[in-house]
């Protein structure tokens, strides 16, 4: 079973010649107020020569979404749950339906609180958090900046946010600066980060701050539209984010959000399916730690070269799609961009044109006479999917 992020299950159910259990699924799902839709054979699949087929049932919203997987539990078929829980909570009502059902479940990314779950998939998130808030102090204290900060935190319901909270907590109350005002974020909306932000502007003026921690990027992108609507130069105020979205690379390289904290998705994916397959096979998966990739600030993003080089004594410099980071070089110089990927797509640095197919074994590469001074995005698009990914920036100076 694969949950997407618009709220869509994904299943793959194994027919006997009475069809057993599609009339079940049917019925239990339409009861949630679901439909069965793109109904595809898929050959070979089922065991002992019985058919399977896909389906693929498109809720209406979060809640509907989980109506729709507390049906689908109740029925037989699953042998393993993973699952990524927006509300942690009410979620735990459908881990104890799969374990009535001997069901092991698995919760990716966000922990299932107070549920027996039988593995947790996730980054350090504390450390996260601590990334955030140890950009944030740095960059007001290498300023000589004096004041307040603002915080904007994620979803109250979320597990991850309480992590991401406790880590940046753990640095800003140990520094020089002070919380102002404090917000916990309804369902991460960047629309309700906005009015906090307006909020907080209201409560302690225009001046009354100097930086905003904002937990992700989309609570960051509220905060910086408050800003801008009160007039205030958002280049001017730092403000943190999370994941790398494209949008906040944007914001970055335009000078109106400081950073970002870039988790990569692949490795994660793969621990879960990992997991997934050993408790299907009986063999206990081995438990790690995964860390967060490095944080991505204009000019400062982990191992930067120092200005006017590409990397000690060359001006070559090779970016990993898995690990975004900055290379500086100095402008009119001529370099060798190469951009290494994890999987087949295609590699354009934004600003200068240039696009080239890459795939893990051949690498994108670019002859690049450097141009002005400026920032150029490095841009991957697997093949197959409609969102770019930040591979890094090109900086030149």
């Amino acid at each position: 079973m694969a949950v997407s992020a618009q709220y869509s299950v994904t299943i793959r159910v194994e027919l006997d010649a009475r069809q057993e259990p599609l009339g079940k699924l049917t019925a239990a799902i339409a009861e949630a107020g679901g439909q069965l839709q793109g109904v595809d054979l898929v050959p070979g699949a089922g065991s002992e020569g019985k058919r399977v087929r896909e389906f693929t049932i498109d809720a209406q919203d979060r809640e509907h979404w989980e109506r729709i997987l507390r049906a689908i539990g109740s029925t037989k078929g699953a042998k393993v749950l993973v699952l990524d829980p927006v509300d942690a909570a009410s979620a735990g009502a459908i881990v104890n339906r799969a374990k009535q059902a001997d069901i092991p479940v698995i919760s990716y990314d966000r922990l299932i609180t107070d549920a027996d779950i039988d593995y947790y998939i996730s980054f350090d998130n504390e450390q996260v958090g601590k990334l955030q808030g140890e950009s944030l102090v740095k960059k007001l204290t290498d300023d000589g900046a004096k004041g307040d900060i603002v915080m904007i935190n994620g979803a109250p319901t979320d597990n991850n946010a309480k992590l991401f909270k406790q880590g940046a907590h753990s640095v800003i109350d140990s520094s020089d600066f002070k919380v102002a005002k404090e917000y916990d974020t309804p369902d991460w909306s960047p629309d309700k980060a906005q009015q906090e932000m307006e909020q907080a502007i209201t409560a302690v003026g225009k001046g009354g701050f100097v930086g905003v921690y904002a937990a992700n990027d989309g609570t960051g992108g509220g905060a910086i539209a408050a800003l801008k609507a009160a007039g205030i130069n958002p280049s001017t105020i730092p403000v943190t984010g999370q994941d790398a979205e494209l949008a906040a690379i944007q914001r970055i390289l335009a000078g109106e959000q400081f950073m970002t904290v870039y988790k990569a998705i692949k490795p994660e994916a793969e621990a879960a399916a990992e997991a997934a397959v050993g408790l299907l096979s009986g063999t206990p998966p081995e438990t790690t730690a995964t860390e967060p990739a490095p944080r991505i600030e204009p000019g400062t993003a982990p191992e930067a070269p120092p200005p006017g080089e590409a990397g000690p004594g060359s001006t070559d410099v090779t970016f990993d799609a898995n690990r975004p980071r900055a290379y500086r070089i100095g402008a009119g110089q001529a370099a060798t961009v190469v951009v290494e990927v994890p999987e087949a797509g295609q590699v354009s640095i934004d600003g200068l044109g240039m696009t080239d197919t890459a795939e893990p074994t051949t690498p994108a590469s670019f002859d690049v006479l450097t141009p002005n001074a400026g920032r150029y995005a490095v841009t991957f698009m697997p093949a197959g999917s409609p969102t770019p990914l930040a591979a890094g920036t090109l900086v030149v100076e």
